[in-house]
């Protein structure tokens, strides 16, 4: 014991350990409470130390002694009470007497420490419900912090679901603890916030969900159906509901079933319709009739949703929404006999897309387009993908698009090859002549490297 050599000097153990009690400054008392081995007859005169210090720990090296414990379960420093109740685990008699003391901190303690004794937990209860607390904590929040702990222990939920706080009544229903009887009272109670709790956490109890199919409050509805899972009585019981939020997820929890999704194809909000299709999940027979919506984004999701489907597309690649016709253009799958329409369509973007996403055989007909970026792409993608086209490198050569014969000069030489690159590299424009060499140049470096 390091700290007690000072008093080395005197004789005997006994005399050492009376000169720490009586005279040690606070680190000798704690070093001794801490080597005595849980000997009560040092520990409890310790315990009578005016340092808070050395009695939390005697508290910590205590080793369960009953009488040291109860002795400072009395003492009035909250922070060495709250050390006991932490150190009593399971100790009905301390916790016991630790569950009628007024310090909030104590009482938690004891509370998660008392392994769910129900006797403990009544007693805490009762004493922050008692006058003498209340009038302690009245300016405080000590009350209602309190039982927060008691609802997380499970401690009677049935009662706390009837406590005047509605914030105690929301952690009833919050806490996992609530059977469904519970449950089900909360979810009609008077606070829209306990009642959303409630639902939430009702795990998709079919009574609860359809007994607040008509709660005024649409956090309240849209919790509830989030939990319908297919259910046909659930879902008509919200089919009919006007909030947005209800709608949607009406759709979204009917898995695609068309007899539900049919009650909102001619909603007024577009937006439902727009979400009617991307719940449909791909049934294209029910997708088509969207073909003649009056809104451009429900043309634009059928288009997305409809799976590559031929006479779909082709009905939408007409649209005079350039929106429309470029997500027709994204989802083709390359072999339609529209594609012609989109290759010389007047958006740059749907034009671009369609020569990426058309099959090779169109790429001829991409070559001879009036607009340079299309030409540019087929002839990348000719040269890429190895397309037999007659006259090829001439056509690239003798093109006027400054954009075309660039676009081809930034290729490596492994896949536009030395003939079609050295015609390049003499190109009257400057920039294509020099990214052509700079080409090359890298080429070459990297067989020299290899």
């Amino acid at each position: 014991m390091e700290h007690t050599e000072r008093y080395g000097d005197i004789k005997t153990l006994n005399s050492v350990i009376d000169n720490i009690i009586n005279n040690g400054d606070t680190r000798a008392k704690q070093v001794l409470a801490e080597y005595c081995k849980g000997n009560a007859l040092i520990l409890l005169p310790l315990a009578d130390d005016s340092s808070k210090d050395v009695k939390c720990n005697v508290v910590y090296y205590a080793e369960g002694n009953e009488s040291v414990l109860l002795k400072l379960a009395a003492d009035k420093n909250d922070d060495v009470r709250e050390c006991v109740a932490r150190q009593s685990q399971g100790n009905e008699k301390i916790l016991s007497h630790l569950a009628k003391d007024l310090n909030p901190s104590v009482l938690i303690a004891v509370i998660y420490n008392c392994n769910g004794n129900n006797n403990i937990l009544s007693a805490v209860a009762d004493t922050i419900g008692s006058d003498v607390f209340r009038e302690a904590h009245k300016h405080d929040k000590a009350e209602q912090y309190v039982k927060e702990q008691l609802v997380k222990a499970g401690y009677n939920t049935s009662e706390q679901a009837l406590d005047k706080d509605w914030r105690t009544r929301e952690l009833v229903a919050n806490s996992g603890k609530a059977d469904v009887e519970t449950l089900k009272k909360l979810a009609h109670d008077t606070s829209a916030r306990v009642r959303l709790a409630a639902v939430t956490n009702c795990g998709g109890n079919k009574d609860i969900l359809l007994s607040v199919s008509k709660d005024k409050n649409d956090d309240v509805r849209q919790a509830a159906i989030k939990q319908a899972n297919g259910d046909k009585d659930i879902l008509n019981a919200y089919i009919n509901d006007k909030w947005v939020g209800v709608k949607l997820e009406v759709m979204k929890q009917s898995n695609g079933d068309t007899e539900i999704l049919e009650h909102f194809k001619n909603d007024p909000d577009y937006s439902i319709r727009r979400f009617c299709v991307i719940y449909a999940r791909g049934n294209n027979d029910f997708i088509a009739d969207f073909i003649n919506d009056p809104n451009t984004a429900v043309h634009e999701e059928v288009a997305r949703r409809c799976g590559g489907n031929y006479s779909i597309l082709k009905a939408l690649s007409t649209s005079s929404e350039s929106k429309v016709r470029l997500a027709v253009a994204q989802n083709i799958l390359g072999n339609e006999d529209f594609i012609p329409l989109l290759l010389e369509d007047s958006s740059n973007e749907v034009r671009d897309t369609a020569v990426k996403k058309c099959d090779a055989s169109f790429l001829s007909l991409a070559l001879s387009s009036d607009f340079d970026n299309v030409r540019a792409i087929a002839f990348v993608r000719a040269l890429k993908e190895n397309v037999e086209i007659r006259n090829l490198n001439n056509m690239i050569v003798t093109d006027e698009s400054f954009i075309v014969r660039y676009s081809v000069a930034n290729l490596p030489v492994s896949v536009i090859g030395k003939e079609l690159s050295k015609a390049l590299q003499n190109d009257p424009d400057v920039t294509v002549s020099s990214t052509a060499k700079r080409e090359a140049v890298g080429t070459e470096a990297s067989l020299i490297k290899y």
